[in-house]
């Protein structure tokens, strides 16, 4: 996944966080509030999953930057309180940031708009 942050026209070419190697194979995604919020509710519950049963007793946040972009100004709180909900309201700390991955299977890659909880059990 990629971020388009912009494009030139002149250039025919579009501005991007990360790199797209030439030839790469590509797919256009277009995600908004309510796919990042669902993806952001399976990363709460993947994590808290893993604790086997036992009780969290925290959240660390790992939030691609690119993801703030999709909330507007009245809405960026959403995320935060869908995950307080999702975990019961255990302390949680994060921050956004630039290449957070915590891939436990399946292909390499850099992504875009990722969200990476751990929970602390």
């Amino acid at each position: 996944m990629r971020h388009i942050t912009g494009f030139d026209a002149e250039a025919r070419s579009l501005v991007m966080v990360a790199e797209v190697p030439q030839g790469a194979l590509a797919f256009l995604t277009e995600g908004d509030v309510e796919s990042v919020l669902s993806a952001a509710e399976q990363s709460c519950e993947l994590a808290l999953a893993a604790l086997g049963g036992t009780a969290a007793q925290g959240l660390l946040l790992f939030d691609c930057v690119s993801r703030r972009s999709v909330f507007r100004e009245d809405r960026v709180q959403d995320e935060t309180e869908l995950i307080r909900r999702c975990s019961g309201g255990v302390p949680m700390a994060g921050f956004y940031t630039q290449g957070e991955i915590a891939r436990t299977k399946g292909a390499g890659g850099f992504h875009n708009q990722t969200l990476v909880t751990l929970a602390i059990g």
